[in-house]
């Protein structure tokens, strides 16, 4: 089976569409009670193999901009200086990650010095939205 990146992005990318809405909404609404600990705390021993799925799936969510990164670097229609900002960002939200999981109380400071690096999907969008992707030259018809 030859590798191909763009169908490596791409599968990333549904299995972040089929876990997005697992780890933002259901989860949450499931395990955590604003404001109150020991609630949240029985809920999640009660719903110990959500809970674990709730951090795969948040580590999957964070891993995807990898990928895209490495597909755009490597495209040669979208500029290399994109892929390279979309791995700092991959890189990023994975520390966020970390940080929330096991260090709450400095993920905001991770967050406050990762902003810059996050703002790369944002910047890839805006490119193609605004510039589009140069696509490659064809050569002379026949």
């Amino acid at each position: 089976m030859t590798r191909n990146p763009g169908r490596i992005a791409g599968f990333w990318y549904l299995l972040l569409i089929v876990l997005g809405p697992l780890r933002l909404i259901y989860i949450p609404i499931k395990l955590f009670v604003q404001g109150n600990a020991a609630a949240t705390m029985n809920n999640i021993a009660a719903h110990e193999f959500l809970f674990r799925v709730g951090i795969v799936s948040e580590l999957a969510g964070v891993v995807v901009l990898i990928p895209l990164a490495a597909l755009v670097y490597k495209s040669q229609f979208l500029p290399q200086f994109l892929g390279v900002w979309l791995a700092i960002g991959g890189l990023a939200y994975v520390a966020l990650s970390i940080a929330g999981t096991l260090w709450p109380e400095y993920q905001g400071v991770v967050f406050t010095i990762s902003q810059p690096a996050t703002f790369s999907e944002i910047a890839l969008a805006l490119w193609l939205a605004i510039k589009g992707a140069k696509p490659p030259e064809l050569g002379p018809a026949l």
